[in-house]
């Protein structure tokens, strides 16, 4: 009996032996544990800031709309003209009402569509929030708008930004689609990873998948 219990570890130590040999190949060809992420200082603008230079078609990850047709496909509008895009914006105030000095994260102008995209990684809704951005949104677009809500843990506006009959009347009009990070997010991400080229971008966008998933993912937390 005893004899057998000491093979039996013994194998055990044999495999692990095995297993950390393994992986230490793979750290010399790979470094799968080394991301970029662990050296920004990443917060609300700076998750903004990629995004939108991903979404802009003349972005210098040089891969023109790509990245922009995978989004527009999460978010239901591949038919929209792609080649009657216009612009990407950060940071746009919302000049046509009271208050004047909100900031929409990300603006994306199309000849005959808006999108808008707020992103609420951690920070909790503002008064009236996006109540203002809609209607900073009829004023300068018309019906032409759909506002994207990029939250974290499948946290929806509270009603200290938008009352909820406001809410279901943009959700009915389809003027507002919630998205999130961990699944949302990741999913256009691993498109983008399908149809990119360079490896460098490749290797950001990989970097950028697994920090979504390690920062945000329900699951886990």
């Amino acid at each position: 009996m005893k004899e057998k219990i000491e093979a039996y570890f013994s194998s055990i130590r044999d495999k692990i032996n095995i297993i950390r040999n393994v992986n230490k190949e793979i750290e010399l060809r790979d470094a799968p544990r080394f991301s970029v992420f662990d050296y920004i200082d990443i917060d609300e603008n700076k998750l903004s800031d990629i995004i939108a230079d991903f979404l802009n078609p003349k972005g210098k990850h040089g891969q023109g709309n790509v990245f922009l047709l995978e989004f527009l496909k999460l978010i239901n509008l591949e038919n929209i003209d792609h080649n009657k895009f216009v612009s990407i914006r950060r940071e746009v105030s919302t000049r046509l009402i009271n208050p004047t000095q909100r900031r929409m994260d990300i603006v994306i102008n199309f000849e005959n569509q808006t999108v808008m995209i707020e992103n609420k990684p951690w920070a909790a809704d503002q008064y009236k929030q996006l109540s203002h951005y809609k209607e900073h949104l009829y004023r300068d677009y018309g019906e032409k708008f759909i506002i994207i809500y990029l939250a974290s843990n499948n946290r929806k506006p509270s009603e200290v930004s938008i009352a909820e009959v406001e809410l279901n009347e943009l959700i009915v009009k389809n003027q507002f689609l919630q998205i999130s990070f961990d699944k949302d997010l990741v999913a256009w991400i691993e498109k983008c990873l399908e149809k990119c080229k360079p490896q460098n971008i490749k290797q950001f966008l990989q970097d950028f998948k697994f920090y979504l998933l390690n920062n945000f993912n329900t699951e886990i937390a």
